[in-house]
């Protein structure tokens, strides 16, 4: 018997004397979520709560348990009763979880927490990418031993559309326990001229209320359909982001960009952006985790994804939708002409592979012959030719 057994059995046995009843129900629970017994841990707090004898030690225990047997929807209603009850203290689990947009600290739920992986561990694969990330950005920004200064206001993760940009920006957020927040950058400049700029103003204003954060500017520039738009946006950005002492302040900037040599150049002047990382199509580890999230609820016969996976080299996760998609079509006209319902083959998806071309090439040549004709972009040049001698991309 170990020795969570033996307190176990030591809890039960108090519960029969009355005026201890509420520290042994508490501890016993206790008990059985460090047992990781978590539907136990549950009942009897419950009880506890349905008797009135709820407190924040309670309530608490409550949520990290019910996070831990994923009940996200019960876990939202006793995280409301928590705000109430100001000197609780969270786990860490508890901690990063309000700190992810599943469960945002407005009240709001945005959609369901599948898993409880958390920081660089949500994504699957892409080991070297990850490596980079650790190395040149969260270990600067959470080791109090390095000079985080030299990361400047922000890092920009560049690449081709739809290789996963966003979610290594949730990630860096997730590592250094910071709340990720989002700049639409398509609202701002869809009305520039009349709300545009106010949209903008307020942004700033809002995020310096919500530190320590990780700003995320989504395709910075992509969007601007005119160079002058293009100018007074980039402007107006620097101007908001150098009124910030960024790090002093709490706050982070990571911009996004699929057209990289398309940016201001003064964006990366004075210590404003110093670190860019390519972010390059998913990996065949990732790939598979992917292609097993798109067809979980689709049905399928013995599908074989790894080597689904290894096919589909080079496709970003907008070709894999869309393989899936015109696997799907094709199978719903078979379905019609044989008039009965057909699940999903291996075979089916490796047809579409076949006829299905994905333009990354393209793009890494663009990039390349971009960063050889433009001296501002020649930084980027390493990383292009070293992914594109691995690749074979010529």
């Amino acid at each position: 018997m170990n020795l969570l057994e033996e307190a176990e059995k030591e809890y039960k046995s108090l519960l029969s004397v009355n005026q201890v009843k509420f520290k042994a129900k508490l501890g016993l629970a206790t008990i059985y979520y460090q047992l990781k017994k978590y539907n136990v841990c549950n009942v009897i707090l419950e009880q506890l709560i349905k008797d009135k004898q709820e407190n924040a030690s309670v309530l608490s225990l409550y949520a990290s348990s019910l996070l831990k047997s994923k009940e996200v929807e019960e876990f939202y209603l006793v995280y409301k009763e928590i705000l109430k009850v100001k000197r609780v203290r969270f786990e860490r689990d508890l901690e990063i979880l309000l700190k992810l947009e599943n469960i945002n600290l407005d009240g709001e739920s945005k959609k369901t927490y599948v898993d409880k992986l958390i920081g660089l561990d949500r994504i699957k694969g892409m080991k070297f990418v990850k490596k980079e990330i650790e190395a040149r950005v969260i270990i600067p920004l959470t080791d109090s031993y390095t000079n985080s200064s030299s990361l400047g206001k922000g890092i920009l993760l560049y690449g081709p559309s739809f290789c996963g940009k966003k979610t290594f920006a949730k990630a860096i957020a997730d590592e250094v326990n910071a709340r990720f927040i989002e700049l639409n950058t398509e609202k701002v400049l869809k009305d520039w001229l009349k709300e545009g700029r106010l949209k903008l103003e307020e942004f700033f204003n809002h995020i310096k209320n919500q530190t320590p954060c990780v700003v995320f500017i989504e395709n910075l520039i992509d969007s601007c359909p005119t160079k002058a738009l293009k100018k007074a946006f980039t402007i107006a950005l620097i101007n908001y982001i150098d009124k910030l002492n960024s790090l002093e302040d709490g706050v982070f900037f990571i911009l996004s960009s699929d057209t990289p040599w398309k940016i201001d150049k003064k964006m990366f002047e004075n210590g404003r952006i110093q670190e860019k990382i390519l972010i390059p199509p998913p990996d065949q580890e990732y790939r598979e985790v992917y292609l097993k999230e798109k067809l979980a609820e689709i049905p399928t016969i013995s599908i074989d994804y790894t080597n689904i996976a290894k096919a589909t080299e080079s496709y970003t996760f907008q070709d894999i939708e869309l393989m899936i998609d015109n696997t799907i079509e094709a199978k719903l006209e078979e379905c019609i002409v044989d008039g009965i319902s057909k699940p999903l083959k291996t075979k089916d998806l490796q047809l579409i592979i076949n006829s299905y071309r994905t333009k990354i090439d393209q793009w890494f040549s663009k990039a390349k012959r971009k960063a050889e004709q433009n001296s501002d972009f020649t930084e980027f040049l390493s990383d292009i030719l070293f992914y594109m001698n691995i690749k074979k991309i010529s």
